[in-house]
């Protein structure tokens, strides 16, 4: 018997549940080092994975397909995931996720905000949360640097490098780019930049900056376009849209867009939503 789409959906959740607890366990134990449970891929791509599936959890609540109490451990186990995975931008594209879901400007909303303030100084007072906020504290101090415009060599100031590089990129390469791949644009760096060394020159860790960089304004404006395309393919979906608006929030932090799983999952997303809409059911 064929699946239909809302189990196929309620499988992936599932399945993101079950390794969720294999990370959690193998850092439990001291396996590893934080709760990525794809040791052989950088923990920043396994997020892009994770946060494309997460608000799919509210979908298939939302299709009663899922009791309340797992619903509830479900969702303590991605924060638990998340949190321990010492992503910083995956910590605030969780919180993006459920403020867009659940923002509401009434009481209850207004309640729950407190709940949480409450449980997050416990938290920090219990010290379970002293990496994270170390790594919060570096963000920081580089978002002053950019602000200041004085790099200093503290925090990520290799990222404030990366991005001022960029932006020298994109003003000499305006309108046409440097093109794709990164030997265009690390030769693009070593003509563009002369306050770092060429021989470490890699890409902004910021997508809509090196696209600029490598399509220059006309290409840029078509990708957008692109992108913008596939986010309304989406229909009146909001878990789907959220999930889009998400992972379009970590590109500002790393360029992982080529991600065979990231196309797969958007690519079912759009599917689905095209498929509901001619059954007549959106």
């Amino acid at each position: 018997k064929m699946l239909d789409s809302d189990h196929i959906l309620k499988i992936m959740v599932y399945t993101l549940f079950l390794v969720s607890i294999v990370g959690i366990f193998k850092y439990i134990i001291g396996i590893t080092n934080d709760t990525n449970f794809m040791p052989f891929l950088n923990r920043n791509a396994t997020i892009i994975f994770i946060i494309t599936i997460v608000p799919i959890l509210f979908y298939i609540k939302e299709k009663n397909l899922i009791g309340k109490n797992i619903y509830f451990i479900i969702n303590i186990t991605f924060i638990i995931l998340i949190i321990y995975m010492y992503s910083r931008s995956a910590i605030l594209a969780l919180i993006l996720i459920f403020f867009l879901y659940y923002y509401k400007l009434n009481i209850k909303f207004l309640f729950s905000l407190i709940i949480i303030f409450i449980v997050f100084i416990i938290l920090i007072y219990s010290g379970l949360l002293d990496k994270q906020l170390i790594r919060f504290n570096e963000t920081l101090i580089t978002i002053n640097m950019l602000n200041s415009g004085v790099v200093e060599h503290v925090g990520d100031y290799k990222r404030i490098v990366l991005i001022n590089a960029a932006i020298d990129i994109i003003k000499d390469n305006l309108f046409f780019g440097v093109g794709v791949g990164v030997d265009n644009y690390i030769n693009a760096f070593s003509l563009s930049v002369d306050y770092y060394d060429s021989d470490k020159a890699v890409r902004a860790h910021n997508l809509y900056l090196t696209r600029l960089a490598n399509f220059g304004l006309i290409g840029y404006i078509i990708f957008m376009s692109l992108m913008i395309s596939i986010y309304r393919q989406l229909l009146d979906y909001k878990t789907f849209k959220i999930a889009f608006i998400a992972v379009a929030f970590l590109m500002i932090f790393n360029e992982y867009i080529l991600l065979p799983e990231l196309w797969i999952i958007f690519g079912l997303y759009a599917g689905i939503a095209k498929q509901n809409k001619n059954k007549g059911e959106i």
